[in-house]
């Protein structure tokens, strides 16, 4: 599939398969005409007057899980501990070192521990003591764990800023959810009819989102962050049950803590209104719209089946 090439190319954690030259040249092949819908208020009227779309700071997406990402689980905690556990279990049970550190490896924490109850007792401790004082730090470091977690998460988030885009046009659960239940619109955009040199940033800022089952995990990129942006790659990295939504993203970075900013971009290819799009904006939308000769359709709802199409403007009223 093109798209795990492209994120090989572009965000991989083998340095040597790094190659943003050919990642971009995969894109650019792979680009399809894209459409984003919105609702109809004065952000988005000014953003088809202006040419313009607005890029919202990821922290404040409605999916939390949105640009997140992971810092592993407590097995991956406790391996970066190990030594300091060790140490600490070395002194408890008055066992060396070595033989505590071959347990800790073989099995899970609490099963380690457990075999070492099986062959030794704590020292100036009873079982029960020991075993509760266990089950604390077990429970305080699964939560200073999750604290910590959510603290990067959340700073990796607050420095994206992203718009979004589909190659569907004709999606009815986008037209519910992020066009006003079909009384927005939807504007297309061909970004590949541009001038490539001077809108080259809008170009490198846009992305094919990525569907996959698992969070971005930053300790797989440690050692690669001069290289890659994890943020951005964190940032199109959705769960597949989002795959309907066919996205693209156009991403930067930035740590802004403004909500959200509005960024030049380039004049929509054509504008289509939503089935259920009041008179009133229908007017004002294709006066404008006319006035920067862009075309205007609609879409229209099938009377037989669960099916959406896009008209001239002036097919239906």
């Amino acid at each position: 599939m093109w798209k795990e090439k492209y994120k090989e190319l572009m965000f991989s954690n083998d340095a040597s398969k790094i190659d943003t030259v050919e990642g971009g040249k995969l894109k650019l092949e792979k680009l399809p005409v894209l459409y984003k819908y919105s609702g109809i208020d004065k952000y988005s009227l000014a953003n088809l007057s202006n040419d313009t779309a607005w890029f919202r700071n990821a922290a404040g997406f409605n999916d939390p899980y949105d640009s997140a990402l992971s810092i592993g689980n407590r097995a991956f905690y406790e391996f970066q501990h190990k030594d300091v556990l060790v140490n600490e279990l070395s002194k408890i049970f008055q066992t060396n070192t070595e033989e505590i550190s071959k347990i800790i490896s073989e099995f899970p924490i609490e099963e380690g521990v457990e075999k070492l109850l099986e062959e030794h007792s704590p020292i100036g401790q009873s079982v029960d003591e020991f075993k509760g004082k266990f089950k604390k730090f077990i429970k305080e470091t699964d939560e200073l764990l999750e604290r910590h977690s959510t603290n990067i998460s959340g700073s990796y988030q607050e420095c994206v800023y992203a718009s979004c885009f589909s190659e569907d046009p004709l999606s009815m659960l986008m037209w519910s959810h992020y066009a006003d239940n079909h009384k927005g619109m939807v504007l297309e955009y061909d970004f590949l009819n541009l001038d490539s040199s001077f809108h080259e940033e809008t170009l490198w800022a846009l992305h094919p989102v990525l569907y996959t089952k698992e969070l971005v995990n930053l300790n797989n990129y440690l050692e690669h962050q001069d290289k890659i942006d994890v943020p951005i790659l964190a940032a199109i990295s959705k769960l597949d049950k989002w795959v309907y939504e066919k996205e693209w993203r156009m991403l930067f970075l930035s740590k802004s803590e403004e909500q959200g900013k509005i960024i030049k971009l380039i004049k929509p290819k054509s504008v289509i209104l939503g089935a259920r799009i009041e008179q009133m904006h229908k007017i004002m939308i294709s006066l404008d719209a006319k006035k920067k000769g862009i075309p205007v359709k609609q879409i229209k709802l099938d009377s037989t089946k669960y099916q959406l199409s896009i008209v001239d403007f002036n097919e239906f009223d």
